[in-house]
């Protein structure tokens, strides 16, 4: 914004340089770098401003209000500057001195006012974009902190439900091996019992475990039961195997006795 306070005097202190037609050429690019870059410059004070606008800040209006009347000015002030170039050629020194002194100069003036204001729009814009960058921070680390709250809660209650349900399995598994434990001891045990408690966890081992327990036992018993029946019918076949022993040793005396 500061091209048109460092090059707008092109104007004026050129004036005795122009009026030589033999320098009009050099400074014709010059000037025409310098209006170029006044182009750009205020190319991009509309773009920011109508971009303000467009998102509502405070103050666009007056920001606007100032570009449009630095463009207005602008414009005649360029078309001041090809009078001067026309005027130089053809070493019309009233036509260059009217334009220097009455148009040009108060188009300048009213550019640099114009300025003024928008340089004091700029200032505001940046604290308000300061205010917002300095507000999204805050936002993400509040977002931040409540995530890592979830984050523990979700923790937490992950620990006690898996607590909850474990301890209550245990209960139940333990429960139920009691009972079998207990009908056993009291001789009234159904060795086809097994423990029903549905698990997913590891205490599917504790509940395999004990069934594979009680199978075990249950083939234990089942051999003893088939031995016992062995060594009943063994029993019984020596008490026969007795008997007729006995009535041999007495057949055998009374045929002695004869």
């Amino acid at each position: 914004m500061r091209i048109l306070d460092n090059d707008g005097f092109a104007l004026a202190t050129m004036y005795d340089t122009l009026v030589s037609i033999g320098q009009v050429d050099s400074k014709n690019t010059e000037m025409e770098t310098c209006l170029s870059e006044m182009d750009e410059a205020l190319e991009t004070i509309e773009s920011t401003f109508t971009s303000m606008a467009s998102h509502g800040s405070q103050g666009s209006d007056e920001a606007n209000n100032a570009v449009s009347i630095l463009k207005e000015n602008y414009s005649g002030y360029k078309e001041g500057y090809t009078n001067i170039i026309a005027a130089s050629k053809n070493a019309d020194a009233d036509t260059i001195t009217g334009v220097v002194f009455g148009d040009a100069s108060t188009q300048l003036a009213t550019m640099k006012e114009q300025l003024t204001i928008l340089d004091e729009q700029i200032l505001h814009l940046r604290t308000i974009l300061t205010n917002v960058v300095e507000s999204q921070e805050k936002s993400a680390i509040t977002k931040v902190n409540v995530m890592f709250v979830i984050f523990l809660l979700a923790v937490a209650i992950s620990i006690v439900f898996n607590y909850m349900m474990v301890g209550r399995k245990v209960k139940q598994i333990a429960g139920e091996i009691n009972s079998i434990i207990s009908n056993i001891r009291d001789h009234k045990g159904d060795l086809t019992a097994r423990i029903t408690t549905h698990t997913a966890s590891e205490l599917i081992y504790i509940k395999d475990g004990f069934n594979e327990f009680i199978e075990t036992l249950q083939g234990i018993l089942r051999n003893v039961k088939n031995s016992t029946n062995t060594l009943t019918d063994s029993s019984s076949n020596i008490t026969t195997n007795n008997g007729v022993t006995e009535q041999l040793n007495e057949d055998t005396r009374q045929f002695i006795k004869m």
